[in-house]
């Protein structure tokens, strides 16, 4: 009876979750659709501009041709001071974030990562390889809830040569500091300090995290983005099929 209950609460409370969720989307696509137009049709450029900046294509980046569009045309009427503070800074941010995206869409299976040499927080220095590279924050609520399983898979094949390297995109070492600590945790744990804006997270392409890359000792990739539980099926086969072939 009891458990009858429980599993009914569950679903409903999935049902609301869904709910909100479908709502949330909605509400963010009328404010974006909104924001889209006064910033094409807007009589005052200020008006526009303020559009752009209160995220018009923040999430629609399909639509990047059209921010260009808009950005060039108020970098034509805008006084120049306001475009070099305003505008040409949001025009190179698209283009970063182009950039970002392709590396990550490069970095697929059978290619080779980039090397980095970060240090940890004894400011040692650590090269990569043959290792997944987990990047994290101290924020990112998914990250830590990961970290228990990857703890397990660390302790279990780290014998067979596996190891982790977490790569924080914290921009305070504190931050980082404590979040290490609390966590405890037993692998190489690196940072660069600049949050999204680390050479080494927009060399991976870094949009999100947790974001993760299996690397073999050669330093290609072997599979990218697998949650906990995908990364312990694919340890698990990896390294039986290894132990076969030896």
């Amino acid at each position: 009876m009891v458990n009858a209950a429980i599993k009914e609460l569950n679903e409903f409370v999935n049902d609301e979750s869904h709910e909100h969720l479908a709502l949330e989307r909605e509400l963010a696509d009328i404010r974006m659709t909104k924001l889209q137009s006064i910033a094409k049709n807007a009589d005052d450029p200020l008006d526009s501009l303020l559009a752009m900046e209160m995220g018009a294509y923040t999430v629609d980046m399909e639509n990047r041709s059209e921010a260009f569009q808009v950005y060039d045309k108020l970098a034509e009427v805008l006084d120049a001071d306001l475009v070099t503070q305003r505008v040409t800074p949001a025009q190179e941010r698209i283009v970063e974030l182009i950039k970002i995206e392709q590396n990550d869409a490069d970095l697929v299976p059978g290619q080779k990562v980039p090397d980095f040499t970060l240090s940890d927080l004894e400011e040692k220095e650590t090269i990569l390889y043959d290792v997944l590279v987990e990047f994290w924050a101290s924020w990112c609520a998914p990250c830590i809830a990961a970290i228990p399983k990857l703890k397990e898979l660390h302790s279990t094949y780290n014998k067979d040569g596996f190891d982790i390297v977490s790569v924080s995109i914290d921009d305070n070492f504190h931050d980082w500091e404590q979040a290490s600590e609390e966590q405890d945790l037993p692998w190489i744990d690196v940072g660069e300090m600049h949050g999204w804006d680390g050479e080494t997270a927009k060399a991976y392409g870094v949009q999100f995290v947790p974001k993760s890359f299996l690397v073999d000792r050669e330093g290609h990739i072997l599979q990218k983005d697998l949650n906990p539980d995908k990364l312990e099926e694919y340890m698990s086969s990896w390294f039986n099929e290894t132990s076969s072939s030896n």
